[in-house]
């Protein structure tokens, strides 16, 4: 077991979810003159005269606007979908089409459970128990070599034989104690278990379905064998999101459930020039008014707010915006 628990030191979660955030970003938009529409999926950005002057909806309704701001769409569906590749530099097009995207492909199950799992570790590693992070190796946990297998199996597109299986504690602070407006009130033990596999697009429906039961059951023995105390009867709950679930859940995530919007985080896509050089400074040549961000752009695919701040720092010189970053290091 591999301890990561000073790994972020600036690591943590909010309180209620992510989903918190949305709504605490709906309401500066709303309070500031704003409108939102949820559920409403959009067909085209409009530009006329290398402009862009709004969306429109896929019901036919156009929503006029001084700026657009494309958040967290993924490069391809940007150039392909919302802009038309006929709009831009065949360059840009080219290079948008062959972004690597087959790599992060996870299974991200949620777990309630009705006890703290007391793991073996904690016995010479106290801090295991409020740990952010911990891998736990399968059989191979000791082989050097098991990642490299496992990304061989993957890219040959054969599911991974061996577990390397992360665990996170899901609103945990720094005290130990836990959000209980995650989990059902009664059940203070949420955990986060993660393993790469497979693309949505490698098995059928009802594969899909077998494959969900069968990476439970072998989560809760991985965890029984590092904490032996957590068995089935254990488990007050949990949400089996896989690369199928994702695919469904929205479109950036498409066609295979690629969890970082389209655009692996590997070395020549992470940093400054994500995802292409061309679209890293978050405008689009030869289109005035429109801006791009979200998990695609620098730094890299992670949870953060960098992507967006980047985003407003471009912004805020195009339109004499709020330097709210002078006199402070970022």
């Amino acid at each position: 077991l591999i301890s990561q628990y000073t790994w972020l030191p600036y690591h943590g979660y909010i309180v209620g979810g992510t989903h918190s955030l949305t709504h605490a970003a709906h309401r500066v938009i709303y309070e500031n003159g704003g409108e939102a529409w949820t559920n409403k999926k959009v067909d085209k950005i409009l530009i006329e005269n290398g402009r862009a002057k709004g969306i429109r909806l896929a019901d036919g309704t156009e929503v006029k606007a001084k700026v657009a701001v494309m958040t967290d769409v993924d490069p391809r569906q940007l150039v392909f979908d919302l802009i038309g590749p006929e709009k831009l530099d065949p360059l840009i097009a080219r290079k948008v089409k062959y972004i690597e995207r087959d790599w992060s492909y996870a299974m991200w199950y949620q777990w309630a459970f009705t006890e703290r799992p007391r793991w073996k570790c904690s016995d010479f590693e106290p801090a295991a128990d409020d740990c952010s992070w911990m891998a736990l190796g399968g059989t191979s946990a000791f082989d050097a070599h098991a990642l490299k297998k496992e990304t061989s199996l993957r890219m040959a597109g054969i599911w991974p034989t061996e577990m390397n299986l992360a665990v996170s504690y899901m609103g945990v602070s720094d005290s130990g104690e836990f959000d209980q407006c995650l989990g059902p009130p009664d059940v203070g033990f949420k955990i986060l278990t993660e393993q790469y596999c497979l693309p949505a697009t490698a098995l059928s429906d009802k594969e899909w379905k077998e494959k969900e039961k069968e990476h439970a059951e072998e989560v809760i023995r991985i965890i029984n064998r590092y904490a032996p105390n957590i068995t089935w009867d254990s488990v007050a709950g949990y949400v089996p999101v896989t690369p199928y679930y994702t695919e469904r859940f929205a479109r950036n995530y498409a066609p295979g459930g690629n969890w970082t919007a389209g655009v692996d985080n590997i070395p020549a896509q992470t940093g400054k020039f994500r995802p292409i050089p061309e679209l890293a400074g978050n405008r689009v040549p030869g289109i005035e008014g429109l801006y791009c961000t979200g998990t695609g752009w620098h730094p890299f695919a992670i949870a953060n707010s960098a992507q967006g701040y980047n985003c407003y720092k471009v912004m805020s010189d195009d339109f004499g915006l709020k330097k709210t970053w002078e006199g402070r290091p970022f």
